[in-house]
């Protein structure tokens, strides 16, 4: 199977997001130019391990700030990480503040 016929699930890797608060956080991470916002996700766009922007869908769709900081961040994004969105809105808004302001956890691994 090549890459083209695989779906973008499989091409999705495993990552880890450290929140300010020291939560960490199991991410899916997908190419910037290849990913596909859902309304059941919280994203995370980033540059060299740090959030340039943390939203939902809904985000874009109410918020204009976040829409122009989504834009901004999305020219700028090397990586796109995205974890489950909680139902509940303060604790998901709660949750992208804790995650924007943390950042990527990077594993060592020898070669």
């Amino acid at each position: 199977m090549n890459q083209r016929t695989m779906s973008r699930r499989e091409q999705a890797l495993e990552g880890q997001w450290k929140a300010a608060s020291g939560k960490l956080f199991a991410t899916r991470m997908e190419m910037v130019d290849q990913f596909d916002l859902r309304d059941s996700r919280i994203y995370i766009l980033s540059e060299a391990g740090h959030a340039l922007w943390a939203g939902t869908v809904t985000d874009l769709i109410d918020d204009h700030a976040s829409r122009n900081r989504f834009r901004a961040a999305l020219r700028q994004a090397t990586a796109v990480h995205s974890v489950p969105s909680p139902q509940d809105a303060t604790e998901r808004m709660c949750m992208i503040y804790d995650l924007e302001a943390g950042e990527e956890l990077r594993t060592l691994s020898a070669a």
